[in-house]
């Protein structure tokens, strides 16, 4: 009875402990999709578009922000892959063939990033290019100040 109940309670743990990684999981994404949506309502407000302007920016913007996005993913997976064979007792003799491909979507991240500045320059004026760039330097600078901004205040009280 008591071999029972300890393989009970294991396995409530068990199940308690992925549910809750799960669940993180999915609060950090809907975390990322909140901030994604904010940064483009932020976007469209510094740059003042019409409704026809917005819409050809909107569509450019996002198709960019998907292929990178996407990319950055990649990285993130690649890069896990290579920490584990780093760490693993049995080295593996393709580190530096892992290590390239890493290195190699790195170059096509800056690439897409080139190619987003280049094509979203053909869509808007000169200062709302400017405004775009400029936007896209600080917005998280200015994001993790103001959260941290935040932290303090509630850490005085």
């Amino acid at each position: 009875m008591k071999r029972l109940t300890y393989l009970l309670l294991i396995l409530t743990v068990f199940s308690f402990l992925s549910s809750t990684e799960a669940f993180s999981q999915r609060k950090a994404h809907r975390a990322r999709e909140r901030m994604q949506m904010v940064k483009k309502m932020k976007l469209l407000e510094t740059l003042n578009l019409n409704e026809e302007e917005s819409e050809k920016f909107l569509v450019k913007y996002s198709f960019y922000e998907n292929k990178i996005s996407d990319n950055i993913n990649q990285i993130r997976s690649e890069t896990a892959k290579l920490e584990e064979m780093i760490n693993s007792e049995k080295k593996v003799a393709d580190l530096k063939s892992k290590a390239d491909i890493i290195a190699k979507l790195r170059l096509e991240n800056n690439n897409l990033l080139a190619e987003r500045y280049a094509e979203i320059s053909k869509i808007l004026s000169e200062e709302n290019y400017a405004k775009f760039v400029l936007f896209e330097e600080t917005f998280f600078h200015r994001l993790n100040s103001a959260i941290g901004e935040e932290r303090r205040k509630r850490n005085k009280r």
